[in-house]
């Protein structure tokens, strides 16, 4: 079904999503370039930067974020259950 579908070239789906997460201050698990995985939530995206709060053990590690290049991000993972379930336990606190 994939291969049928047509996207639009012009539209950054990646940043729209990103930004979207950082809206509805969604948990989100992103593996960079690199290898790295990191499970948090971002909290400001440009087209070429997100601030990124990383979380471990429901417990927010970075309050103060840290700035990664959108080009850098190989992977966005979305809906795991252990994201929604430190998603639940931060709510508490914001």
């Amino acid at each position: 079904m994939n291969d049928e579908r047509l996207f639009d070239a012009t539209t950054d789906l990646f940043v729209s999503v990103l930004g979207q997460a950082a809206a509805f201050k969604r948990v989100l698990q992103i593996r960079l370039q690199d290898g790295q995985s990191m499970v948090g939530y971002p909290s400001h995206v440009t087209q070429d930067h997100v601030i990124f709060h990383e979380i471990e053990d429901t417990q927010i590690v970075d309050s103060v974020g840290q700035s990664i290049r959108i080009d850098e991000i190989f992977q966005i993972g979305f809906d795991y259950l252990e994201a929604h379930l430190i998603e639940q336990q931060l709510k508490k606190f914001w």
